[in-house]
């Protein structure tokens, strides 16, 4: 199920447990690669978590105000979303 396909990608990616089910925030068109974003919003069981994955240099939770650097246009509009 499409459910159980974001709850295991999210497990596998950022080595967490959703709180429940996501739901769907908002749908936007990405004119850059030409294809449609799905927005989700997700409630985690902690916070305290560590990917499985050695994909990534550096992960943390951080506000839309403390990225780390600048952000692509779809990225931006995204972060309008939360």
């Amino acid at each position: 199920s499409p459910e159980c396909a974001i709850a295991t990608e999210f497990a596998e990616e950022v080595g967490g447990q959703l709180a429940g089910p996501a739901r769907a925030q908002a749908l936007l068109y990405d004119d850059t690669a030409q294809t449609w974003e799905v927005i989700l919003r997700l409630d985690v069981m902690t916070t305290d978590i560590a990917p499985p994955t050695n994909e990534y240099s550096e992960f943390k939770w951080c506000l839309p105000s403390e990225f780390p650097r600048e952000l692509t246009p779809i990225a931006r509009r995204i972060t309008q979303q939360l």
